[in-house]
């Protein structure tokens, strides 16, 4: 486990610290050394004047710090305990949040090793060809704007369904992280969401989906980490009605949430039909990508 200790909060660890470290010194400095108080009145007598103003000043002075330190040990005691409780709540937050992100580094390195799926090899073996036929021309083409139609789509109904206090901001990048969509809200009650949303040609397996949703869920840490607000997150991913299988895709959904169960209701994944996607309802929307909308109704 690696610490990530910030400066800020090591001095003000290290302040509070001192400040108890003082307070416990003091009251052993005044319970210890005697500081001239046990010179007797017939022993000072037998010394000079200027000794013995010396020694009364000194004395003087020592009770006035002890009568001050009275109020003033518990005091810096008590500040000293609380910036030091405040700065190791402030690391908790730092360390939690490098450790939940090592976490989740980790796991996506072990789902990095997988099949292709089956658009990766379509793309693979069409990257490998050249494009010397209009029909296979048109079948690229289409092949990179049905995702950008079904962006557009989505931001459409995001703008149609969503509370009005709600902003929508595509093709967002959170501390190098891509993100399709992030939701803010101005409300400072209300969620904020990462939406990232996926198109499927022919097929996808269980490793890639871990990748992708595992992709979405850093992202959430790191945009709570530079905004202080724990958004929720949705995977939504369309799939072509010719490579549709609802019993196949709600089994990989289930084995991922299995295999990843934290906080599962903040991070949704949506999988549906494209025709499914193209009359998505509000009631749709809340229920299975778990977003706000204006009327469940409708």
């Amino acid at each position: 486990m690696k610490f990530d200790f910030g400066d800020l909060y090591k001095f003000v660890v290290s302040a509070g610290l001192a400040l108890v470290g003082m307070s416990i010194l003091s009251v052993w400095l005044i319970f210890k050394e005697p500081f001239d108080l046990n010179v007797k009145e017939s022993d000072l007598l037998l010394l000079t004047p200027v000794a013995q103003e010396v020694i009364k000043y000194r004395q003087h002075v020592v009770g006035l710090l002890v009568a001050f330190s009275m109020w003033a040990i518990p005091i810096t005691a008590f500040a000293g305990f609380c910036l030091s409780v405040w700065g190791l709540q402030k690391w908790k937050q730092q360390q939690s949040i490098v450790d939940e992100l090592a976490e989740l580094g980790l796991e996506e390195k072990k789902v990095a090793i997988r099949p292709k799926t089956d658009d990766e090899i379509a793309l693979s073996d069409q990257s490998e060809g050249v494009i010397c036929d209009v029909q296979v021309a048109r079948s690229a083409n289409a092949r990179l704007q049905r995702p950008s139609y079904i962006d557009k789509a989505l931001v459409k109904k995001l703008h149609y369904y969503l509370p009005v206090e709600y902003k929508v901001d595509p093709n967002m990048l959170i501390s190098g992280a891509e993100v399709d969509f992030v939701l803010t809200s101005s409300h400072w009650l209300h969620k904020d969401y990462l939406i990232e949303v996926k198109y499927i040609r022919k097929g996808f397996n269980l490793g890639w989906l871990s990748q992708v949703a595992l992709k979405l869920r850093t992202a959430s840490v790191l945009y709570s980490n530079v905004t202080n607000r724990i958004p929720n997150t949705c995977l939504l991913i369309v799939v072509a009605d010719s490579a549709w299988n609802a019993e196949k895709y709600a089994d990989l959904k289930d084995r991922f949430f299995s295999a990843y169960p934290k906080r599962a209701a903040k991070h949704r994944i949506s999988i549906m039909s494209e025709s499914r996607f193209e009359g998505i309802t509000s009631e749709a929307m809340s229920l299975e990508m778990g977003l706000p909308i204006k009327n469940a109704n409708t």
